[in-house]
């Protein structure tokens, strides 16, 4: 079994590793190419958002039903950064091949507000989710459309914690599941609930039960199209992102995409999954 360095504490770096779990990484991708990266980009905000409140970080708004047929389809973008030579985030291809002691973080930013997830798989298909987590931000996952988030945050007091490291040698095959939903997932908790879960479980995250991955299965057999800015890669992270993450404002069209892009093909879909597999020789 493989051991990334946690962004929570070393005792949940096994809650982190993805070994070949025997799910489904994508169902039905489509080649989106510039379509799909200008139907996400063209949603950005032109002017700057205003931060969200302090207050409103650890409370959730409540759903408001909308008629889905009115509504973007659900996009969700991912790039993953590596530490350079020079200690500097650097935009990588996901599809390297990584060695023992690279470090690396994921910057996401979803095309609307709604609801974000982080789940992991072990080597037996049992599963965990690593966000929201109970020690961040008051188990809080609501995020807002085209403000980048940071997994894991670059504002840890603890710098082991600032980025994920591969520490096992030999080959490893990691997993992780992104998951963006207009609305909260039935059945897992966050905020309070989830802090009060995890307190009562004694583990440091918390495990779903039987039954509610099925949501996430039906999402991952949803069509998507997808699209890779591979002339993005190699660049260091732009310093207006940065600036975005820490203060936690939209991103303006001018800002390169992200690397990865999964677009929803339908409007009415209301939940996107966008998984991916990190191999290390």
């Amino acid at each position: 079994m493989s051991s990334l360095r946690c962004l929570f504490n070393a005792g949940f770096a096994a809650g982190v590793i993805l070994a070949s779990a025997g799910l489904p990484l994508a169902q039905g991708l489509t080649d989106g190419g510039d379509q799909t990266r200008d139907a996400f980009i063209r949603t950005r905000p032109t002017t700057t958002k205003s931060p969200r409140p302090v207050a409103a970080r650890n409370k959730s708004p409540k759903a408001v039903p909308t008629n889905p047929a009115s509504l973007e389809p659900l996009g969700l973008g991912y790039t993953l950064y590596a530490k350079n030579r020079q200690g500097r985030p650097e935009r990588v291809d996901p599809r390297q091949v990584f060695n023992t002691g690279d470090e690396i973080r994921f910057v996401v930013e979803a095309n609307q507000d709604g609801y974000f997830y982080v789940f992991n798989a072990d080597s037996k298909g049992a599963l965990r989710m690593i966000y929201p987590h109970a020690r961040l931000q008051n188990g809080d996952n609501f995020i807002r459309g085209h403000v980048p988030y940071q997994i894991p945050s670059d504002k840890e007091s603890d710098p082991d914690a600032q980025w994920f490291a591969f520490l096992t040698p030999g080959e490893v095959r990691e997993k992780i599941f992104f998951v963006f939903s207009r609305a909260p997932l039935p059945d897992i908790p966050t905020n309070e609930r989830l802090i009060q879960a995890v307190r009562q479980s004694g583990q440091e995250v918390w495990t779903p039960p039987a039954g509610v991955w099925s949501r996430v299965e039906l999402a991952l057999e949803q069509p998507v199209k997808r699209t890779v800015q591979r002339s993005e890669l190699g660049r260091v992270q732009d310093p207006v992102e940065a600036v975005a993450i820490t203060r936690e404002i939209g991103l303006r069209p001018s800002v390169a995409a992200p690397s990865v892009i999964h677009l929803s093909e339908s409007a009415k879909v209301d939940t996107l999954v966008a998984g991916l597999e990190l191999v290390k020789q």
